[in-house]
């Protein structure tokens, strides 16, 4: 079997790429299983590029090793980063709590904003540019001010959900 019709990159579709594999009913990631998958799809004759859409930010922290593994199998880098989007929805624990308390697990509600920081801080690291669904309200909004005036951006490299929206409402 080949590829054929001139398609060369392959993109695993799901709610979460980093739940392949893994034990239903748990939230830890299964390293081998999908770094299995991922270089098997690359090995695939005529396949030059494997992509994924989905990740979600609570598995994305407790990933580190994984995620580092798939960009490298990728072949992620600065002049060719993989694409993927994460649904952070609100950074609002307020909301957290009221409509998607399941989203943050294996985290507390209270760690949501600094999960989804580290989460994009390491899709940022293994060059992966995230595309986030975000609700907003002035809580959200509150705590992303006061994230910005906390950080020097003169001095401090931006990472994650900072920077995106710095460089968002700079533009």
């Amino acid at each position: 079997m080949v590829v054929k019709h001139g398609i060369r990159r392959i993109e695993l579709h799901s709610e979460d790429a980093l739940f392949y594999g893994r034990k239903l009913g748990s939230f830890e990631v299964n390293h081998e299983a999908i770094v299995d998958l991922f270089a098997a799809v690359k090995k695939f004759p005529g396949v030059r590029q494997v992509a994924i859409d989905f990740f979600a930010c609570s598995t994305v922290k407790s990933a580190l090793k994984t995620v580092k593994s798939m960009s490298e199998i990728m072949a992620l880098d600065e002049k060719q980063p993989g694409y993927v989007e994460t649904g952070l929805e609100t950074v609002s624990p307020r909301l957290v709590q009221n409509i998607m308390p399941g989203k943050v697990k294996s985290y507390t509600i209270e760690e949501w904003p600094d999960v989804i920081d580290d989460a994009l801080g390491i899709l940022d690291d293994n060059y992966c540019f995230t595309v986030a669904s975000m609700m907003t309200d002035l809580q959200a909004l509150s705590w992303l001010n006061k994230q910005r005036r906390a950080k020097d951006t003169k001095d401090t490299p931006q990472r994650g959900l900072d920077r995106r929206l710095y460089l968002l409402s700079n533009t």
